[in-house]
């Protein structure tokens, strides 16, 4: 936040460790939104306060930078959260302390921009253009001027925003601008406030208390009181609605609990103005001045009712929420037993194909038994004919010595026989 005096915005800081349900819904479901874009990238979060945000995007982010005016914020956020990919520096938005251009692929910057006034915006988004990559992307937040400021005088605003105003202003820096609304109902949901975009249901998240702050845990419409943009120039990005539901309903059953305290108090208020009645009898006065506190409280009473029974209605609404949400869980229960059953079949099958590799194994082996006995009795007919062919050579040279020696006898006329030797 861009502020003149650092001290005088520290009533808008949040911090996780406070009990303001409400508003940890607000923050955190920003930052939860921006954790799914920023996956491998480097990122800057400008007017990051306490740095809770940043050290959420740094979880995934490849490297993260938060800058914001206040030097001792920056200081406690450097020392509260130490990471190696993440550092914090002291700097104004529509100064941000960063020479080269073009050098991160995320900008975010939630309830920031309210706090400039017209020309501080304008040199602002030039600051974000300056420093965002050409195919890079911001994520801001502001308030819905024409909502906001119904119930909430905010003397820290400079200039607000409504829907056309703020989606005028990005679109003189930005191709692309998607508008999502953001409002707590106690569940926070952040939707496309565009037809052709796809809507809820989305990703869902949960926040709950985490070693004694508030932090994103994981979880299983509506006119926005804030706008949320995703602003590039690149049009390819991913469209989707995401709701962040406070899994104790703290804010709910805080506001339910403070009712049914006022509840009694005025009950008990009502029994004591009708025993005034009865005591003071003919005191006119007296009983003038009971009644008119008694109609005073009545009319407090029938608030508090009214009150009671819109908060019973929305507890409606979020039953009819989770039965959806149940109706999901037991089709993804089914699905699962199909997939069960699947794995099953196979199971069955691959003991079939076990079974028939054991049998042509056995069956190898036997093979390979009966390839030894040939090629041992194959040994031996080779030993068998050595043997023989070594008979055959010696009666061939016996054969060839009878005959050189017949050859070498002389014979007599008449004579056929010869002598052997």
């Amino acid at each position: 936040m861009n502020l003149e005096n650092a001290s005088d915005h520290q009533i808008e800081r949040f911090d996780p460790s406070m009990d303001e349900p409400d508003l940890a819904c607000e923050h955190w479901h920003r930052y939860i939104l921006a954790g799914r874009l920023v996956s491998g990238k480097r990122v800057l979060d400008v007017a990051c306060g306490t740095g809770y945000g940043s050290d959420y995007l740094a979880e995934t982010a490849s490297k993260v930078v938060g800058v914001d005016v206040d030097a001792a914020t920056i200081a406690a956020a450097s020392t509260r959260y130490p990471r190696s990919n993440l550092c914090f520096l002291i700097g104004q938005a529509d100064r941000i302390p960063f020479h080269d251009a073009r050098d991160f692929d995320v900008v975010v910057s939630f309830e920031t921009i309210e706090h400039l006034d017209s020309e501080q915006q304008d040199r602002f988004l030039d600051e974000v253009r300056r420093v965002l990559k050409a195919d890079g992307m911001l994520l801001i937040s502001t308030p819905d001027k024409d909502r906001y400021s119904k119930t909430i005088d905010n003397r820290y605003h400079r200039h607000e925003l409504n829907r056309d105003t703020f989606s005028n202003l990005l679109s003189t820096r930005f191709r692309t601008v998607r508008l999502y609304g953001q409002k707590v109902f106690p569940a926070s949901l952040i939707w496309p406030l565009v037809s052709s975009c796809r809507g809820f249901p989305g990703n869902t998240n949960s926040i709950a208390p985490t070693n004694g702050e508030m932090r994103p845990v994981p979880s299983p419409g509506l006119g926005p009181l804030y706008l949320v943009a995703m602003c590039s120039d690149n049009s390819d990005y991913t469209e989707e609605s995401s709701l962040l539901i406070d899994r104790e309903c703290r804010a709910f059953s805080k506001r339910e609990e403070q009712l049914i305290r006022q509840e009694r108090d005025l009950r008990t208020l009502v029994e004591q103005v009708r025993t005034f009645q009865v005591r003071a009898g003919a005191d006119k006065e007296a009983y003038a001045k009971l009644e008119s506190g008694y109609r005073a409280i009545s009319d407090q009473l029938e608030m508090v009712t009214s009150e009671y029974r819109r908060l019973e209605s929305h507890a409606g609404n979020l039953a009819a929420t989770i039965a959806d949400l149940r109706t999901a869980s037991e089709a993804a229960a089914t699905a699962r037993a199909q997939v069960a059953e699947h794995v099953r079949h196979l199971e069955h099958e691959l003991e079939a194909r076990d079974a028939e590799h054991k049998r042509l194994e056995s069956a190898y082996r036997k093979l390979l038994a009966y390839a030894d006995r040939v090629e041992s009795e194959l040994h031996s007919c080779h030993s068998e004919f050595a043997r023989i062919m070594g008979c055959y050579l010696e009666a061939k040279k016996y054969v060839k010595h009878l005959e050189e020696h017949l050859a070498a006898q002389p014979r007599n006329p008449g004579d056929d026989s010869g002598s052997l030797p």
